[in-house]
């Protein structure tokens, strides 16, 4: 995250070596965020069986999300944009489920737990180009890379408190590249915008199980694996005056990852691998902004 950080700094600081007239868009905005996350293991590096032995799912996990963006021309139809988000979630449910036989079949430990604690940042660079179509119509292709941190709990329920209180963590990145475009539209006053974008990703995560004996503490396991996301955005925006504009929006991402390993470090000392099944989410995003250029 610091190294992502760094990058932005030292990118927009070079905009300066530029001798043309700036031309910066800046946008903040405020979004209904709501997710769903889940990922499984197999019983064995092998895959099994059984080839789901634990599966974790949280759903319905809300709170606000708050995303600024910057982007400059660089020159004629060059853009570099970058963009931050952060999300606190307020609230959610989580699953903790054991299985003996393939396909979920014969549980034998189920926990349910609360998520209403935890964060998601994200952060990503692009550099875009514009191709004006006709008087109204624009496309904007753009590559970039992407970084997210996502750090979620289980907590105990309000009715079943644990003694020492349940805390489970399980935090996991994303780092990787992208690829999308903006299709924009302006009538009048009036700019209505498309964007849609693919990414491919590292995946690692790392959990403390606080309550589980067999598992070291603080790091109890870790996963890794390559994964992917696929996203589409809708927006509206009014122009109030020549440099300010207030908009509305609705985005939809989905993101999974591909078989990977899961390495389990045990208390006793040594550790245990298995085949981590995957990861999956889909998030949903209702947001009102406004933008600044000049």
């Amino acid at each position: 995250m610091k190294k992502t950080i760094s990058i932005l700094l030292l990118v927009f600081s070079a905009f300066y070596a530029y001798p043309q007239s700036p031309s910066w868009r800046i946008t903040a905005s405020v979004a209904h965020f709501e997710h769903d996350y889940n990922w499984s293991i197999a019983g064995n590096a092998d895959g099994g069986p059984p080839n789901i032995l634990s599966e974790l799912v949280w759903t319905k996990m809300r709170g606000p999300k708050f995303n600024i963006g910057i982007s400059r021309r660089l020159f004629g139809r060059l853009e570099l944009g970058a963009n931050f988000s952060l999300h606190h979630i307020k609230k959610g449910s989580v699953t903790d489920t054991d299985y003996l036989q393939n396909n979920r079949q014969d549980p034998f430990f189920n926990l349910e737990g609360m998520a209403n604690k935890g964060s998601l940042y994200d952060y990503s660079l692009q550099l875009k180009y514009g191709f004006p179509i006709g008087s109204s119509l624009n496309l904007k292709p753009y590559l970039g890379i992407a970084y997210s941190d996502r750090k979620l709990y289980i907590l105990d329920l309000p009715d079943h408190e644990s003694d020492p209180p349940l805390n489970s963590s399980y935090k996991n990145t994303w780092k990787g590249g992208i690829a999308g475009a903006e299709i924009n539209c302006q009538l009048k006053r009036f700019l209505f915008g498309l964007n849609i974008e693919a990414g491919y990703y590292r995946y690692l995560a790392k959990a403390q199980w606080n309550l589980n004996e067999m598992f070291r503490q603080p790091l109890s396991f870790k996963q890794t694996a390559n994964g992917y996301s696929l996203s589409a955005g809708l927006s509206t925006s009014y122009k109030l005056s020549k440099s300010i504009s207030i908009s509305i929006g609705l985005e939809k991402k989905y993101g999974a990852t591909w078989k990977g390993i899961d390495e389990a470090y045990l208390n006793q000392g040594g550790s245990l691998k298995t085949r981590f099944n995957g990861a999956e989410f889909n998030a949903l995003a209702a947001k009102t902004g406004i933008e600044l250029t000049f």
